[in-house]
């Protein structure tokens, strides 16, 4: 099952750096995997941004949520986001990360 860890391809997009213009080819067939497979995920973005817990570095939960779908041609799911507020969102497990830079 996908995860919010799945995204770690996107973090030179979605970081506060801006180190890319545009997601990698990889980044959006990863996010398009999220969102067709674990989209409840993406409440932990819209939740005070603790998916900053899942990451290697800290990203930019606006743009996860409003750039990435755009740029990646990525609809996201409002149905189910729309039942973060309401339903209870499964909890973060941390993944250990190898270093980006060595």
């Amino acid at each position: 099952m996908p995860s919010l860890a799945g995204l770690v391809s996107c973090i030179d997009y979605l970081n506060d750096d801006y180190r890319v213009s545009k997601p990698m080819a990889a980044c959006c067939g990863d996010f398009r995997k999220l969102v067709d497979e674990a989209p409840i995920c993406l409440c932990h973005a819209m939740k005070g941004g603790d998916i900053n817990e899942m990451m290697p570095e800290p990203i930019n939960a606006a743009r996860l949520m409003l750039s990435l779908p755009k740029a990646c041609g990525v609809p996201l799911p409002l149905e189910t986001l729309a039942k973060c507020k309401t339903e209870p969102v499964p909890p973060l497990t941390t993944v250990p990360f190898a270093p980006t830079h060595p």
